[in-house]
């Protein structure tokens, strides 16, 4: 069982992002063209919008998939616990519910360049690593 690389896991979540900002803008499209809110309030809920739908198709597809999302079925990665089992439900919400969240994407890519352990903080709260399946047994 290998860990998955820096550079993969970036990729992957990149791909998860820009995936689920750009359903989260299409489902705020009728929103913001038939209501008359300010724009203030239309970029807070665009944000909302787009979280919630980072939730809901990562938690999804995570549970569904036993570790993965796309950008990680792409890259040929998932998320087990240390002993190589599936991830817990609980365990899927606690990584999802801050890595939907921006601040804290930086601070545990960050934290993965200075410690060079290829663990994220949520990776250790959650014991669980992230490996690349195309060199697994």
């Amino acid at each position: 069982m290998e860990i998955a690389r820096f550079n993969k896991r970036a990729l992957s979540y990149l791909i998860d992002f820009l995936l689920t900002f750009g359903i989260g803008v299409a489902l705020s499209i009728p929103l913001f063209i038939y209501t008359e809110i300010p724009w203030y309030f239309s970029i807070i809920l665009l944000m909302i919008i787009c979280y919630l739908t980072y939730l809901l198709i990562h938690v999804t597809t995570m549970l569904l998939s036993r570790g993965r999302t796309l950008g990680a079925a792409i890259f040929g990665i998932k998320t087990v616990t240390k002993d190589n089992k599936p991830i817990s439900g609980r365990n899927v919400w606690i990584k999802e519910l801050y890595l939907g969240l921006l601040p804290f994407v930086i601070a545990n890519a960050i934290y993965m360049l200075i410690i060079h352990t290829e663990q994220t903080l949520f990776d250790r709260i959650t014991n669980s690593i992230v490996v690349d399946v195309r060199y697994s047994t």
